[in-house]
C-alpha cells in the first residue's frame, strides 16, 4: 500500500473520529429530565421578562423537616440579581421548559447563593453530569467544612455551562464563610498558556470529586479570581467569554444553613 493511500486512510478516519465525537457529546444547553446538576438554566424576570441570564444548575436540596424529599436547587443568586419570583427554565425559555422560581427565604445576598424552587419535583434527580461526555454519577455524599479543611492538594472539579466539566488543584479554604479557591494544574508560568477552568455562565454549577462509584459534592461555584490568568476565549458554542485559570467556591454546610436546606440524595 502506498504512502498516499495510507495517508488518506489516517486523514478519513480521524473524520470520522470527529464526527462521532461531535454527535456523541453531550452539551449543557439540552433540555434535561430529569435535571442533573451542572446544566444551563434560564433566569427571566421584569415586565414580560425582558431582562435575564445564564447560569448553572447546583447541587439538589431538600428542606430539613423532609430530607428525604427533594425539593429544588441551588445556584449562585448574582444570575437572578437576587431578585424574587424570577422564572427559571431549563435550559432556556420556552413553552414547555419551566422549572421553578427564586423566593425571599432562600437567598443570601452576602454569600451570593440562592435555592430554586422546583415546582415539579418528580424531575428533581441526584445526579451529576460529565460534560461533554455526557455520563452522569450518583451523589454519594455532600463534603463538611471540616472535610474540606483537610483536602487542600487534592483535585476538585466542577461542571458548568460554558468550560463543561474541568478539575483543578484545591488550593485554598476559609471556613468562616465556606469559600474555595481551586486553580488550574498547569506546568505553565505564562498566562498565556494556562487552561481556562471556569467562565461566566458557569456560575451556580456543581463542584465535587469522584467518591467510590458516585460522587461527593463540595459546594457551587460562585466566581473567579479576575487578578489572576484570565482572558477572553472561544467556548463550545462558539460564543466568545471572558474566563480564568481558577474558581471560588460556596461549601455546601455554609450553603445549606444559611439557605435553610440539606444536601439531597
Amino acid at each position: 500500500m502506498s504512502e498516499k493511500r495510507i495517508y488518506q486512510i489516517i486523514v478519513i478516519a480521524g473524520l470520522i473520529g470527529v464526527i462521532l465525537f461531535v454527535y456523541a457529546a453531550t452539551y449543557p444547553n439540552q433540555k434535561f429530565r430529569p435535571l442533573v446538576a451542572g446544566v444551563q438554566y434560564e433566569a427571566r424576570w421584569g415586565l414580560f421578562e425582558i431582562f435575564g441570564g445564564i447560569c448553572s444548575l447546583g447541587y439538589p436540596v431538600a428542606l430539613p423537616t423532609s430530607p428525604n424529599q427533594p425539593w429544588g436547587y441551588v445556584s449562585a443568586s448574582h444570575c437572578i440579581e437576587s431578585r424574587i419570583g424570577v422564572s427559571i427554565y431549563q435550559p432556556s425559555k420556552g413553552s414547555d421548559t419551566y422549572i421553578g422560581t427564586s423566593r425571599s427565604d432562600k437567598i443570601s445576598v452576602s454569600l451570593d447563593v440562592y435555592a430554586i424552587d422546583i415546582v415539579n419535583k418528580s424531575i428533581i434527580s441526584n445526579k451529576i453530569i460529565v460534560l461533554p461526555v455526557g455520563t452522569t454519577y450518583t451523589i454519594s455524599k455532600y463534603y463538611t467544612n471540616s472535610e474540606l479543611g483537610n483536602m487542600i492538594g487534592s483535585t476538585i472539579c466542577k461542571t458548568g455551562r460554558t468550560t463543561l466539566t474541568t478539575c483543578g488543584d484545591f488550593a485554598d479554604f476559609r471556613s468562616s464563610d465556606g469559600r474555595g479557591w481551586v486553580v488550574a494544574s498547569s506546568p505553565y508560568s505564562s498566562c498565556d498558556y494556562r487552561p481556562i477552568i471556569a467562565g461566566e455562565g458557569d456560575s451556580g454549577g456543581v463542584v465535587w470529586y469522584f467518591y467510590g462509584d458516585g460522587t461527593a459534592v463540595a459546594g457551587v461555584l460562585y466566581s473567579m479570581d479576575t487578578g489572576k490568568c484570565c482572558r477572553t476565549f472561544t467556548t463550545w458554542d462558539g460564543s466568545q467569554v471572558y474566563g480564568c485559570d481558577n474558581f471560588f467556591f460556596r461549601s455546601v454546610d455554609t450553603v445549606n444553613q444559611a439557605l435553610g436546606v440539606v444536601g439531597w440524595r
